[in-house]
Parts: structure tokens; sequence; C-alpha cells
């Protein structure tokens, strides 16, 4: 991505040291989390509200959008299987995102854009007016 799209998109300081010490997540045992039984173990004293749940998704739901966009995936369902079962999760972005205000994923977006200065956490314009709602249906 970071070639293609933006320099932007270049992994972190944080995830590049995960990958060279070969703490590739639930594949290796250890990453972001111990891995136990097929399971993170989250420590959840070291619990912060410095990046939420909300910014998270947040991001993931703008750039299902993006995708839909450029046209790499035929429409939601297809990106929300593909996050569901790529990546073992719950549900993907847009039926996460079902229930959401527009302003919450602006809001979040916005407040992740100023305090990191990268472009392409800036909200889509399907994200500030609701209309990636009913994108791609």
């Amino acid at each position: 991505y970071a070639q293609t799209l933006s320099p932007q998109y270049k992994p972190g300081s944080y995830l590049k040291d995960k990958i060279a010490k070969k703490e590739l997540g639930m594949k290796s045992g250890k990453g972001i989390y111990e891995w136990k039984d097929g399971k993170a173990v989250i420590d959840t004293s070291k619990e912060g509200q410095d990046i939420t749940p909300l910014h998270l998704l947040s991001v993931q739901i703008n750039e299902a959008v993006k995708v839909l966009k450029e046209g790499l995936a035929k429409n939601v369902q297809d990106i929300d299987d593909a996050v569901k079962y790529g990546m073992n999760a719950f549900a993907g972005p847009f039926t996460l995102a079902a229930g959401m205000q527009p302003e919450q994923i602006t809001d979040a977006l916005n407040a992740l854009q100023k305090r990191f200065g990268l472009d392409f956490l800036k909200p889509e314009p399907e994200i500030i007016d609701g209309s990636f709602k009913t994108m791609g249906r």
C-alpha cells in the first residue's frame, strides 16, 4: 500500500518490531497479545482509552468504503465476508456500521486524523453524509 497508494500506509515501528521478532499473533502464539488455546489473552490492567474500539472500527469502515468505491469488491457482502472469514471476525465492517450514526464514525476519524496527521484517516464523503449505509447493496 505504501508504494501504490500512499507512503502514509507504511507499517509503523511497533508493527515492524513485532514482525522482526516473529511475533505474528495467533500463528506464533504471541503478538500484540499472548495467545493460548487459540484465544487472545488480554491483560486488561494495561487497558487504556487512548485508542478505542470505535477508533479501530471507524478506520476499518472508512477503508471498506474506499475498497467498494475503487471497485475492488462487487458489493458490501463480499467485503463483510472477507473480513469475517479472513480475519476470524464476529462481523464485517458494513454489518457493524449499520447501527452506528455517521457522526460517530466521522468524529472518530477526524480525531485520529488530527492526532496522527495522516490524510488516509480523513472520513470519506459517504461516511460523513451517511450514504455508505446504502452503497453496494
